[in-house]
This record gives structure tokens, sequence and C-alpha cells, in this order.
């Protein structure tokens, strides 16, 4: 049948790297991907199997300490876009010149950025993993101004634990969806 045609590539990441979390494709066949063990972004050729990795700024790894990079999304311009883990930041990784850009997410919405998004308007989306204690959080980042916009879910749990919102989505009619 047609899952006999499949055909699987591993590679071996570094050991430095640690897990992968999350992979995005470029539009030029690159696989990238969070190395959270060192705080950087990550750059496999699968054509050559060559890894390149960029540290993140503001994202020193110190023993036993939480990820710091989670999700990766890559932009209509092949940019790399990460959300920031333990470090509360969402960062912009420009593959032209491999500089970043940095936004802190402000801490009324919670900690953790999880996982983003963008709507047709060029909108950063991202759940905040652990929202302050009683509500949790849906944020966007407006990239042209650097404006973040907060948007409380329902869900209300008491201290010490917020809501947790997760995966996040954007439909085709611009409609933001998100576990919780």
């Amino acid at each position: 049948g047609e899952g006999a045609k499949a055909v699987f590539t591993e590679w071996e990441l570094p050991a430095e790297y640690g897990g992968v979390m999350a992979t995005h494709v470029d539009s030029k066949g690159m696989i990238w991907f969070p190395a959270g063990q060192i705080g950087a972004v990550a750059r496999l050729d699968p054509r050559t199997v060559e890894y390149k990795a960029w540290p993140a700024p503001v994202c020193k790894v110190e023993k036993d300490e939480e990820q710091p990079l989670h999700d990766i999304l890559i932009d209509k311009d092949d940019n790399v876009w990460v959300t920031g883990g333990g470090k509360d930041k969402v960062f912009k990784l420009d593959t032209k010149t491999f500089q970043y850009r940095v936004w802190d997410v402000p801490s009324d919405y919670g900690k953790k950025p999880h996982t983003g998004e963008f709507d047709s308007d060029g909108n950063y989306w991202l759940t905040m993993q652990t929202g302050k204690p009683g509500k949790g959080w849906v944020v966007k980042l407006d990239p042209r101004t650097g404006n973040f916009t907060g948007y409380a879910t329902k869900a209300e749990f008491k201290e010490p634990y917020g809501p947790e919102p997760y995966g996040l989505v954007i439909d085709r009619q611009g409609t933001v969806w998100f576990t919780e």
C-alpha cells in the first residue's frame, strides 16, 4: 500500500545540541530547529549533512536549566522565529544577516512563550504556557511595531498554577485556535 512507499532518513545530531522538539524546512530545503541544550537556532543541510548553529542572545544555558528555546517557525522570507521557553522572549533570526531581533513578552501575560503562528497580516501569535495565576494567555505580537496584545483565556485556576495554553494554529478565516 501507500505506507510501504515511505522512505525515512535519519541524521545524528551533534550531542551538544540535545534533543529536538520542533523542526521546520525553509524554501531552500534547509531543516531548522532549536538546539535547546546550547541555546541556539541550528540548521541542517540535508544534502551535505552540515550542521551550523547561531547562539541566541540572552540564552545562556545553565546545568539543569529549563530548555530556553522551544517552538520554531519559518516566515515567508525564510527567517526563523523561535519562542523563548523559560526566557519569556520571542526571537527572529534573519537568515540573510544571521542577526537576531528579540522581543520581551510582557510579564503581564505570564511566562514561557510556547507555540507560535503567523496570521495573514504578518502578526505573530503565541501561547504563554504558564499564565499569570488564575488566567491563561494567548498573545499577539505585531513585528512592525513591537507591540504585544494579550487575550486572557476563559479557564481559571487557583495558585500556584495557572492555565497552560499550549498549541496554537490559525485557520484560513483568521480564527486563532489553541489548546489549554
